[in-house]
């Protein structure tokens, strides 16, 4: 049985950029972001054996965002088993979730009347299942070949309010900075 906690503190002092009304340009904000972010993180795990070829693995790992108050618990689980001496067997789920990057939180859209809002605020995080199956053959006394077939699907990621091919996911593949409302 293993548990533990992690914890990060995170004090963010920038300016943030701010969209036009109506246009495609940018201003820099004249008032600083100067705020903090907490993320706490628990995780416990317990690994047994039924046999010399079975073992399984289940835990819980979970976390909670102070910015968008956002609570979340993330089941994992696997299974072994080997199926000939130098043969194995496994399969593995695991649920993730991970915050959005912290500069997307401080965007700050403009009203028409000029008023400065905050709409990034709440988002939640991006989360995520995932499932592998594997299969492990030792060929040789130093050489094993392993084969393994991967699904992810995610869910909850941020996305631009206008239609368009933006998304958190895909930060930093040449869309610009993080200036977008969601």
């Amino acid at each position: 049985l293993v548990a533990g906690y992690i914890s990060d503190f995170h004090q963010i002092d920038m300016n943030t950029r701010q969209r036009i009304p109506n246009t495609d340009e940018f201003r820099v904000s004249r008032s600083a972001v100067d705020e903090h972010a907490y993320l706490g993180r628990f995780y416990t795990q317990w690994k047994h054996k039924f046999s010399d070829r079975f073992q399984t693995s289940v835990g819980v790992n979970s976390q909670f965002f102070d910015l968008s108050e956002s609570i979340v618990a993330e089941p994992r689980a696997s299974l072994s088993y080997q199926v000939a001496p130098k043969s194995t067997l496994s399969l593995g789920y695991g649920l993730h979730s991970q915050q959005q990057p912290l500069p997307l939180y401080f965007t700050t859209a403009v009203l028409d009347d000029g008023t400065p809002l905050q709409t990034n605020k709440g988002l939640d995080f991006v989360r995520s299942h995932h499932l592998v199956a594997g299969y492990d053959q030792m060929l040789g006394e130093n050489l094993h070949l392993k084969v393994e077939g991967y699904y992810q699907r995610i869910f909850d990621a941020a996305v631009q309010s206008t239609p368009s091919t933006y998304s958190a996911l895909n930060e930093g593949a040449d869309f610009g900075g993080l200036d977008k409302t969601y």
